[in-house]
């Protein structure tokens, strides 16, 4: 496991440029999961509705074109000084994206952070929040935190599959209708894949 971190540390995978882009990103560093500190910060992210993709904060430090591609950061790493974020931060912020430091998210809720994305321009499916989402490689799980109907817009136009009946569909926009606890899968395809 040990291994598999330091290679994704020093050469971060880079996704296929057909997955879906999320344009969140939240960081951590090992010390961190190693402690299993999620604690409220990471609850205000995941309760959003926002979907962010997770990267190791020493990501970003070995390969800072990596973040080219998100416009909101929430940085969940204790860390906020040193000159390597300071340079970060400030590049990230030169280029128009948005940072949210852990400390910054205790007490604030998750309609805090998807008033934060929506304004950061980052990807947000949704017009109101209440869904957990998580999306990447084309797969889609959708988590109903409040029940009630909600037009999901994806980021581009797709071939959906639901995975508990197997129906498909082309389409950019998937109408939920989904009560308290409920969780639905899909896989999305974009093209021939």
């Amino acid at each position: 496991e040990n291994v598999n971190l330091a290679r994704r540390v020093t050469e971060p995978e880079v996704p296929n440029p057909r997955t879906v882009q999320t344009g969140t990103a939240m960081t951590y560093r090992y010390e961190w999961v190693a402690k299993r500190d999620y604690g409220e910060p990471l609850r205000t992210v995941v309760g959003s509705g926002v979907p962010y993709d997770v990267w190791m904060a020493e990501d970003f430090f070995a390969n800072p074109s990596l973040a080219d591609r998100y416009k909101a950061l929430a940085w969940m790493c204790c860390i906020r000084k040193g000159p390597k974020l300071q340079k970060f931060v400030r590049d990230f912020e030169s280029k128009g994206g948005k940072v949210i430091f852990n400390a910054d998210l205790g007490g604030k809720t998750p309609a805090d952070f998807y008033r934060f994305a929506r304004e950061a321009g980052a990807y947000v499916p949704t017009d109101r929040m209440g869904l957990q989402v998580d999306m990447g490689n084309g797969f889609l799980s959708v988590h109903c935190l409040v029940p009630g109907r909600y037009d999901f817009k994806l980021p581009h136009r797709a071939k959906v599959v639901n995975l508990k009946n197997g129906s498909s569909r082309e389409t950019d926009m998937i109408v939920l209708d989904m009560v308290a606890g409920e969780t639905r899968w899909y896989a999305l395809s974009k093209g021939n894949e």
